[in-house]
């Protein structure tokens, strides 16, 4: 269980230990078919759509659009670093949402 948890911060490892067994077990299965990967985050960047994948459609038009217009460019180098704290945001925030389902 561990390894599965090692990218999530302090705070949701101490909110996971409160929830009763069998409700971890529920929240692992569920965390496992929602999270990110960072690998495809990067694979999604080259191809312009990684914030799709993010589920964040307004910045994946921006991005598209800016990319038109060549002013994305900046952009691309700035998201090349941004991909491991956009990843582990968004993973945090679906721990806890699924988090507060199972309390």
């Amino acid at each position: 269980m561990a390894a599965t948890y090692e990218n999530l911060s302090e705070t949701i490892m101490d909110m996971i230990k409160t929830l009763p067994e069998d409700q971890k077990d529920k929240f692992l299965n569920d965390f496992n078919r929602e999270k990110k990967s960072m690998g495809l985050g990067y694979l999604f960047l080259w191809l312009g759509v990684h914030y799709f994948y993010y589920r964040k459609p307004g910045l994946g038009i921006a991005f598209l659009l800016s990319l038109a217009l060549l002013v994305g460019i900046l952009w691309f180098i700035i998201d090349m670093f941004r991909i491991p704290g956009i990843t582990r945001e968004y993973n945090e925030k679906v721990a806890r949402e699924l988090i507060a389902l199972r309390r």
